[in-house]
């Protein structure tokens, strides 16, 4: 019989079009199976982006590296480069800490309640009570921060052991954990500041911005210094009789923040207002409010962060509907609380807290103790997909 050429080609072309439609629903390339098939869209019971349940390191939303969601296994990096600000998560973590020492005048001082702005950090400090409630000294320490590599910023300094467990003995170092370095650059003595009642350290936090410092004075006022400590002005007088204890700003709508220890008030005002509290927030198991900051997300949506002193836990606040819930929310609520197990140290103090440096957290420490830290840095984890990218100098 004839070979026939037409019936030939239309052979090879059938041919061709079966194996150009195996590669593309196996995900193959050249015969080789690539994994390049469309993933599953179930849950799965592992809580990972792609609902599996292997243990793997796929950047899920409780920064662990094991896949799940509810923190047994935790530690390692998260994967933040994503438009999702959502997180069933609350883990965040404890990534370093600043001793007292000699070098960084901590021996036998009072320090408390800490800003960060861009790379720095600024410590509010002072002698010890004598015969007065207002000391006459008041001095800002300014320190800055760095890391060699800022992609694994948030790369954990330890990951789970054998127990499965983050924070334990058994916990391995990571290696991709970018260590610290601290710098003292200087020291910021704030002027007037008897005379103005510029708060103890660890009754007054900071806020630092490209303006210069501002730190709560007189009961209830806010002072304005500029960088070389010199007094700017009063922008909002003393007019509630409440002990404003923490502060914090939000430059979009140019509305200050600021809250009471005992009673976790929360209270909002405009330069030259009045303060009005906005809500209350509840006992977070410390034994008073000592910590607060105003931070955006990438998206805009403006979130107030508060703590206890003696706790683990960063209650997050917004305002209005929680585009992370299927409820329809009014007025200011907690969307959500986050926790941290200490690693550098056990049962610190939240002595005032200020977001910035590293996309981090910066909490001071009140305890006098030498082996414990001054300042110590939080973050990462589901927390870290609420946090909007560190500005560096």
């Amino acid at each position: 019989m004839k070979n026939n050429p037409i019936k030939k080609h239309l052979l090879l072309l059938a041919i061709g079009l079966l194996a150009i439609q195996s590669t593309l629903l196996c995900g193959c390339e050249d015969g080789v199976v690539t994994g390049k098939a469309t993933p599953k869209t179930d849950s799965g019971s592992g809580g990972g982006s792609d609902g599996d349940s292997d243990g793997d390191s796929d950047g899920d939303s409780d920064g662990d590296s094991d896949g799940d969601s509810d923190g047994d296994s935790d530690g390692g990096e998260i994967d933040t480069d994503t438009d999702d600000e959502c997180s069933e998560g609350n883990r965040y973590y404890e990534f370093s800490a600043l001793l007292r020492d000699s070098q960084f005048k901590g021996v036998s001082k009072l320090t408390g309640d800490v800003a960060s702005y861009k790379n720095k950090l600024y410590l509010n400090f002072g002698g010890v009570p004598s015969t007065a409630f207002w000391e006459k000294k008041r001095e800002i320490l300014v320190f800055s921060v760095s890391i060699p590599n800022m992609k694994y910023v948030n790369e954990t300094p330890k990951l789970p052991g054998p127990d499965g467990k983050y924070g334990t003995s058994d916990d391995e170092v990571n290696a991709k954990y970018q260590e610290r370095t601290f710098v003292f650059e200087k020291t910021i003595p704030l002027k007037k500041a008897y005379d103005l009642k510029v708060r103890l350290p660890a009754d007054g936090e900071l806020h630092v911005d490209e303006r210069g410092i501002f730190v709560v004075c007189d009961v209830s006022a806010l002072c304005h210094f500029d960088f070389n400590g010199d007094f700017v002005s009063k922008i909002i007088p003393k007019n509630i009789e409440a002990h404003l204890q923490t502060l914090a700003y939000d430059k979009k709508s140019d509305t200050w923040y600021a809250g009471t220890a005992a009673d976790r008030n929360v209270y909002s005002a405009k330069e030259g207002g009045a303060w009005e509290k906005i809500f209350t927030y509840p006992e977070m198991s410390g034994e008073h409010h000592d910590g607060m900051d105003f931070v955006r997300t990438k998206s805009g949506i403006g979130l107030i962060y508060v703590s206890d002193m003696t706790s683990n836990f960063i209650g997050q606040w917004g305002e209005g509907d929680n585009p992370c819930t299927d409820e329809v929310e009014t007025g200011w609520n907690e969307w959500k609380r986050f926790e941290y197990v200490e690693i550098f140290g056990k049962a610190k103090d939240v002595e005032g807290m200020g977001y910035g440096a590293l996309g981090h957290f910066w909490i001071a420490n009140w305890d006098q103790t030498v082996s414990l830290p001054m300042i110590f840095e939080l973050g990462g984890g589901d927390l870290s997909r609420y946090l909007p990218p560190a500005e560096v100098e």
